[in-house]
């Protein structure tokens, strides 16, 4: 008989590794396809989900004919199978939810103040989003990165090589379109995005927190069992046998803190 308290961990830790390699809005998908309402609105809005077309390496096309306003009510163009991780699909977040889109003037020749770009040097997957109203948008995922950029001028030359121009927009978010164009010219200049640091949203928080809500709220553990998984069973024993509990409570507000973020702070992850 396994003593109460003592279960071995109903989750394998292997599966979260991917999760440090994520950008914010990457995170922001993995807490709100968790919220049990998204998968019966996800359902109501299967038939809007475009068939990609490959244009490129690494690069598809999605045309969407019409927008599924229960997916705009997440903040999202579509809502796709809630199963399905940020490795499997990448989320196409509305770019009035996403404070960090920018604007991208695209042109064939070079023009003043436009820089020479290579659509092969962005790491990881690209996306050409294609709503049915609005600017079209290009959608990039990477290790440690996520650009989102709305497209003018002639953006059918992002398969090649290309010269464009940032455009920022409202001014209430400059700060994080500003720091998503620097991240762009870095990125631009050669070495690959790190790992992103932030005390209170960082990417090993972010994915203890997933790691102790998926061992209580959908294998029924406890959070004692979270604590093990987090920190380690031997220096979870080993405080209890002290009296200890700090390690448990630690674990239990790292799940409300997903609790939360599933519940509708995934949000502040998009700001």
């Amino acid at each position: 008989m396994v003593p109460v308290g003592r279960t071995p961990s109903p989750v394998d830790l292997r599966s979260y590794e991917y999760l440090l390699t994520l950008a914010k809005p990457a995170f922001a998908w993995e807490f709100a396809r968790r919220n049990p309402d998204f998968a019966v609105e996800a359902a109501l809005c299967r038939p809007y989900i475009p068939k990609p077309e490959t244009v490129a390496p690494d690069t598809l096309l999605c045309r969407m004919e019409k927008r599924c306003r229960f997916a705009e009510r997440w903040g999202l163009y579509i809502l796709p199978d809630p199963d399905h991780s940020s490795e499997d699909i990448p989320p196409f977040w509305l770019p009035e939810t996403l404070e960090s889109t920018i604007g991208l003037r695209v042109t064939q020749r070079p023009r003043l103040n436009t820089q020479q770009f290579d659509l092969s040097l962005f790491p990881g997957r690209k996306h050409f989003l294609v709503p049915d109203i609005g600017p079209p948008e290009l959608v990039v995922y990477g290790p440690h990165y996520a650009g989102y950029f709305q497209l003018s001028g002639k953006w059918h030359l992002l398969p090649r090589r290309f010269y464009f121009r940032v455009q920022m927009g409202a001014f209430a978010r400059f700060d994080p379109q500003l720091a998503a164009a620097e991240t762009l010219y870095r990125l631009i200049e050669g070495p690959p995005p790190a790992p992103w640091r932030e005390r209170a949203f960082g990417p090993n928080r972010l994915r203890r927190a997933l790691i102790c809500h998926d061992i209580r709220a959908r294998h029924g553990g406890s959070h004692w069992d979270a604590a093990r998984a987090v920190f380690g069973t031997e220096r979870v024993e080993r405080a209890r046998r002290r009296g200890d509990d700090s390690l448990r409570q630690r674990a239990r507000r790292s799940f409300q803190i997903a609790e939360n973020l599933i519940a509708g702070d995934y949000r502040k992850l998009l700001n």
